[in-house]
């Protein structure tokens, strides 16, 4: 027997939220990739939060656990509504990019002050103190109140822990073996290095799941003056939000070392899924030539390459040298790739142009996501203005707070 599975990029405007569905014949597996909006654009949260309650809740069964929610950095973009899913769904597995504590802890400070700035506070941007336990301790905040059975951070074999070369073991939030960094020993919460597989078997087909965090490295001042700001806060960051002073300078230091043209969040956890047998992508929508998409498809099918039709979610990834590198160690653009996200709501034209290079050199027909919002400040995606997109040859779908994109996938 064969299985069913429907994926929807849905709308969160300027961010993402990912999800599908897997049904089998006795099984069901479910996963959301980031969960999350730009909050100073007016009407971006109470979308996002009706589209949580509505169609997600429509379309997956919240009866059961998620399966896996993977959070592809830590931006307010991909994480704003993540207490909003935890209200109506438990979680098995969790993903997240392993960050040292002093990057989280900027991190954080954008957050609160983008919270400050923002034009429309309803919900929880209120309730800041909830996020303050997320980014000061993910794996704790994960398994309050049964949120989820096990946390997994993943720490890329190229990245530096913490900036500290001075011996003992490096001040991480968990450690191998589920050794928490306050002393207390916590079950079910592991760091790996590099990128292993998670699986899910359903009806004996395999659903693998690959993890990869690209992330580059910061000097040693930036860790040094992140520690000098939090000495005499602890571990609680709630105490952080009655001291708006010492969040602009951690503000301050995001921006220095992180922000702007550096690229810092190129950290990603990026997502490769796809069926481990024969399988054929469907979707309704085509914004772009039926003819041209009809002889593209059948050519695919005769060279059959349906038989390996993956998704790749590449987060705010930006593409430069070392990230191409670690793309084709990890063989996530190789032959079978259905569907891709275009990395960091189309921010670099370049790494389209990139992209679609790629596919389009292994032979097969990918249709490119884009999620954007339609009043972004920034004037995201940028290749619709600048001559890139006339020059892309696979077939680009927009996702913004009033369009979505879903498509099934139906294995043999």
């Amino acid at each position: 027997m064969g299985l069913n599975a429907s994926f929807t990029f849905d709308r969160a405007g300027q961010g993402l939220f990912y999800y599908g569905q897997i049904d089998g014949e006795a099984q069901s597996f479910s996963i959301v990739y980031d969960c999350g909006t730009l909050r100073n654009i007016k009407g971006a949260y109470s979308n996002l939060s009706d589209v949580i309650r509505n169609s997600f809740a429509n379309k997956i069964d919240t009866r059961q656990p998620i399966g896996l929610l993977a959070i592809s950095h830590f931006d307010t973009d991909h994480i704003s509504h993540i207490p909003e899913l935890l209200k109506i769904a438990t979680v098995d597995t969790v993903m997240i990019p392993h960050v040292a504590k002093e990057i989280r802890a900027v991190l954080f400070a954008k957050f609160v002050s983008e919270a400050h700035e923002s034009n429309e506070r309803g919900g929880d941007w209120d309730n800041l103190r909830d996020f303050a336990l997320l980014f000061s301790d993910p794996a704790m905040y994960f398994s309050e109140m049964g949120r989820a059975r096990q946390v997994i951070g993943i720490r890329g074999s190229d990245d530096v822990d913490d900036g500290d070369n001075t011996e003992g073991p490096p001040q991480i939030f968990y450690v191998e073996g589920g050794q928490h960094s306050g002393g207390e020993s916590i079950p079910n919460y592991f760091v790996h290095s590099g990128s292993p597989l998670f699986c899910s078997r359903i009806d004996k087909i395999e659903w693998l799941f690959r993890p990869l965090n690209v992330q580059e490295a910061l000097p040693p001042s930036f860790y040094q003056e992140v520690r000098d700001l939090l000495s005499g806060h602890g571990d609680d960051w709630r105490s952080l939000l009655s001291d708006m002073k010492l969040i602009k300078s951690l503000r301050d230091i995001h921006d220095r070392y992180i922000g702007g043209e550096k690229h810092r969040n190129a950290h990603s956890l990026l997502l490769r899924h796809k069926p481990a047998n024969y399988a054929r992508l469907y979707t309704k929508r085509c914004d772009y030539d039926k003819l041209k998409c009809f002889e593209c498809c059948n050519a695919c099918y005769k060279r059959n390459y349906y038989v390996r039709t993956a998704t790749v979610l590449l987060g705010d990834l930006v593409i430069n040298d070392k990230a191409k590198k670690a793309l084709a160690k990890h063989r996530f653009l190789s032959d079978g790739v259905g569907v891709a996200l275009i990395p960091h709501h189309g921010a670099v034209s370049g790494d389209l142009a990139w992209l679609d290079k790629k596919l389009k050199n292994n032979g097969y027909c990918a249709a490119l996501a884009v999620s954007y919002g339609t009043k972004n400040i920034y004037g995201h995606p940028r290749f619709i203005r600048d001559g890139t997109m006339a020059k892309i040859s696979s077939p680009v779908v927009f996702v913004n707070e009033n369009s979505d994109f879903c498509y099934r996938i139906r294995v043999y």
